[in-house]
C-alpha cells in the first residue's frame, strides 16, 4: 500500500495526516512487544520502517516518549505486585508469618504473572529512565525488608544476625524465581514457595 500510493514519499500521502493518527498509536504499542514478545519489525520492510520512525518522531506524537511509556509498564507491574503481596502479608500475625507470606507471594505472583517479569526484566535491562526507576525501587525494597527484620529482632522473634545481609539474601533468592518457573513450567510451584520460605524462616529463628 505504501509502496504502491507512497513509494519514495515518508508519510502516505505529502504530511502527516489521518492515516498517520489512526497508525502511530499502533506503531508505540509495538514497542511493548519488543519487552513482552521479543518482536521487531523486520528490517526488510523498508517503506514501513521509514513511515514508522517518521510518525513517532512526529511533533503530534511527542505526548509520550519511549522511555515514558516503557517505563510506565514497568510502574504498572510493581504496583500491580505490590497490592498482590500487601493483601498476604498485612494481616500475618508475626513477623516470621509477614516474611512467609511475603516469599511464597512473590513466588505466586511470578508463576501467575510470567510475561509481565520477563518483560519488565527486558525494559530495566534497556531502557536508562526504567532501569533507574527499577532500581529506586529495589533499594526501598531493601530497606522495608532490613526494618522488618530489625522489628523482628527487636520483639525477639528473631535471632540475632545483620538485617542487611539478611535483606541481601531473601531478595536474591526471590529474584531468581522468575527464571526458575519459566525454564522449568513443571516445577511445584506451591512447594517451591513453602520451601523458599522455610529456608529463611528456620535462617532468622532464634
Amino acid at each position: 500500500f505504501l509502496r504502491y500510493y507512497s513509494p519514495n514519499g515518508t508519510f502516505l500521502f505529502e504530511d502527516f495526516g489521518w492515516a498517520e493518527v489512526a497508525y502511530t498509536p499502533m506503531f508505540k504499542r509495538l514497542w511493548f512487544l519488543e519487552y513482552y514478545e521479543e518482536y521487531e519489525v523486520p528490517q526488510t520492510l523498508t517503506r514501513l520502517l521509514k513511515w514508522r520512525d517518521a510518525c513517532v518522531a512526529h511533533p503530534a506524537a511527542q505526548h509520550h516518549s519511549h522511555e515514558e511509556l516503557i517505563k510506565q509498564v514497568m510502574v504498572t507491574v510493581h504496583e500491580s505486585m505490590d497490592a498482590a503481596l500487601s493483601d498476604r502479608a498485612s494481616n500475618a500475625p508475626s513477623y516470621a508469618a509477614a516474611l512467609r507470606a511475603l516469599i511464597e507471594g512473590y513466588v505466586h505472583y511470578c508463576a501467575e504473572h510470567p510475561h509481565e517479569l520477563i518483560a519488565i526484566s527486558r525494559i530495566a535491562a534497556n531502557a536508562d529512565e526504567a532501569r533507574d526507576w527499577a532500581q529506586q525501587q529495589q533499594t526501598t525494597a531493601m530497606a522495608e525488608l532490613e526494618d522488618m527484620f530489625r522489628e523482628g529482632q527487636r520483639h525477639g522473634e528473631f535471632r540475632a544476625f545483620s538485617p542487611r545481609v539478611m535483606a541481601l539474601a531473601v531478595m536474591a533468592a526471590m529474584e531468581t524465581a522468575p527464571t526458575e518457573l519459566v525454564t522449568r513450567p513443571e516445577t511445584d510451584v506451591a512447594a517451591f514457595a513453602d520451601e523458599l520460605a522455610t529456608v529463611f524462616e528456620r535462617a532468622i529463628k532464634p
